[in-house]
């Protein structure tokens, strides 16, 4: 019973360090940043020279799964309007992650071999 409990605690803060690890700003370097804060909500932010468009999203983090599954959800303008999109996530190391998604929950991607790949780098102030 004890080294259940154990197990639970190194788990939480585990789950706590990944999940505060991922607050912060992120850039692809291709024309879109994140936003992510620590109570869930997200800004997702495309860029151009002369042109950008923000969405207010929210981010859900499965840490449980392998790769972790990030989910964008509750998009209120746009193509993705009342969408999710299902993602897999994983740390390339402490600055940077790539991210893959697809919109249809059965078509979450498995790896990361897809064109649609993203890295984010983490911008620091």
């Amino acid at each position: 019973m004890k080294w259940i409990f154990i197990a639970a605690i190194l788990f939480f803060f585990n789950y706590q360090n990944q999940t505060n690890s991922l607050v912060g700003q992120w850039d692809n370097k291709k024309g879109q940043l994140l936003s992510l804060h620590a109570d869930g909500t997200a800004w997702w932010i495309f860029y151009s020279d002369n042109k950008r468009d923000s969405f207010a999203v929210r981010y859900v983090i499965d840490l449980t799964k392998q790769p972790y599954h990030f989910d964008l959800t509750d998009f209120k303008k746009g193509p993705l309007m009342g969408k999710t999109l299902f993602g897999i996530l994983t740390f390339t190391d402490k600055e940077s992650f790539k991210f893959d998604c697809e919109p249809v929950k059965e078509n979450r991607p498995k790896d990361f071999s897809s064109s649609q790949t993203q890295v984010y780098y983490r911008l620091r102030n």
